[in-house]
């Protein structure tokens, strides 16, 4: 039973302009969700990775990590819905986050959930 609930439900590989894995997330059957990465993301001064989710075009993409390097982060999803197919993406963004609550900053990384075999 432990074990069950260490293994995720969903994963989200996170792929580059370039088609190399850059991080992964997870989604448990007790509701966390976390990004682990895959390499080092260069993050300059003054900048922020910000992580953010689409699960529904109409009410667009919506903010549920702010990190400062990559490493593993626990994301808040609270009340958001969370599906097959949902989108996952990185942005570099400045320090504080996005100022318009919306991704500004060029994409680092994304990817789509699938369900776990």
């Amino acid at each position: 039973l432990d074990r069950a609930r260490r293994q995720p439900v969903m994963v989200a590989v996170l792929m580059t302009d370039a088609s190399i894995a850059a991080a992964v997330v997870n989604t448990y059957a007790d509701g966390r969700v976390e990004m682990l990465p895959l390499q080092s993301i260069d993050v300059p001064a003054g900048k922020a990775l910000e992580i953010w989710t689409l699960w529904d075009r109409a009410v667009g993409p919506r903010s549920v990590g702010l990190i400062d390097r990559a490493r593993t982060t626990p994301l808040r999803l609270d009340n958001l819905p969370l599906g097959k197919d949902q989108l996952f993406e990185i942005t570099l963004e400045p320090a504080s986050g996005s100022p318009t609550g919306r991704p500004t900053g060029p994409i680092i990384a994304k990817g789509t959930t699938a369900q776990r075999l």
